[in-house]
């Protein structure tokens, strides 16, 4: 019989309005931890799954909790992978990095046959960071990552291939998330860029690991970039509702790490902003965008870092 266990979470929105979501224990890996999910369809999660030997991909069907490995189509020596998402084509995609050869390509899950392929080499920028698509799969923004947290760009192709840095005046932008339903981008930055542009001592260093982050909103029609009134230190996800009316990401939010959900993006100056996770997580979102799934990541919760879990966003009280 499928173990449930049901935690209720009370949590404090501004407006000091409180609410309480049920959480139950989905799936359990018999070894290893949970690095990154993808909610793909009603009976489907692709899990990237870390044992310490390279890159596991799985697909677990949610009704029988049976998972199938699937095959990366890679030649690569010390392969790795990350950003882990559902494409607009409503295929699994992810960036798969390769030390050596080095090279930073995008990939799709074929769950037909269990395999996956090429759908993207990038030719220039080293390190992509993370990625994302527009809706009709024509364009894209790349994050060109020269240091986790302290030093990243996002590029906008277009259709034809030109591509833009968007972000020249940022030192850090990155977690960019194309609207499903608009022409828009969301990522989290900070600007302005160092004066010296270099970073040189550890106590620098240290002070922009904790100086937040904020929201903002690209617009690829208009080449412009809107400012949100929302600071987060430490984001690690961000990602919209299937139905591009949530927008949701982990990170610590006033002093308080989670799975957090912005409501109320259409009123900027009021957003609603909600703790659905209580510590550090990554997520995604059911395709009706009524659930999101999660496993714990981080320091914290180390125990339960091989666990699934399915929230009901319907039922908070």
């Amino acid at each position: 019989m499928k173990q449930i266990l049901f935690i209720v979470l009370s949590l404090v929105l501004s407006g000091c309005q409180s609410y309480s979501f049920p959480i139950r224990e989905l799936y359990r890996l018999p070894s290893g931890q949970l690095s990154d999910i993808a909610w793909l369809d009603n009976e489907t999660i692709i899990m990237d799954i870390n044992t310490g030997a390279g890159p596991i991909l799985q697909a677990l069907d949610i009704n029988s909790l049976a998972s199938k490995g699937i095959s990366i189509e890679s030649e690569c020596k010390a392969p790795y992978i990350r950003s882990l998402k559902i494409l607009p084509n409503q295929r699994a995609g992810f960036l798969h990095a390769c030390l050596d050869p080095r090279a930073q390509v995008i990939q799709e899950v074929n769950l037909a046959t269990y395999a996956t392929n090429e759908v993207y080499v990038e030719p220039y920028i080293s390190t992509v960071g993370n990625f994302t698509y527009s809706p009709d799969l024509k364009e894209k923004v790349l994050v060109d990552d020269n240091g986790i947290y302290m030093d990243s760009s996002l590029y906008y192709l277009d259709a034809s291939g030109n591509r833009t840095n968007i972000t020249p005046d940022f030192q850090r932008a990155d977690f960019p998330s194309w609207s499903p339903t608009d022409d828009v981008v969301a990522f989290f930055g900070t600007r302005p860029r160092l004066e010296n542009d270099t970073l040189g001592n550890w106590g620098q260093i240290a002070n922009l690991l904790d100086y937040p982050w904020k929201l903002y909103m690209y617009s690829p029609e208009k080449q412009t970039i809107d400012e949100l009134p929302l600071e987060v230190v430490g984001p690690n996800r961000l990602k919209w509702s299937p139905d591009g009316k949530i927008l949701a990401f982990t990170g610590k939010y006033q002093n308080k790490p989670g799975v957090w959900m912005v409501n109320n993006l259409a009123d900027p100056n009021n957003l609603s902003i909600t703790k659905i996770v209580d510590g550090l997580a990554i997520f995604d979102f059911s395709p009706d965008s009524k659930s999101i799934t999660f496993a714990y990541v981080g320091l914290r919760n180390t125990d339960k870092q091989n666990i699934l879990y399915i929230v009901d966003l319907n039922t908070g009280k």
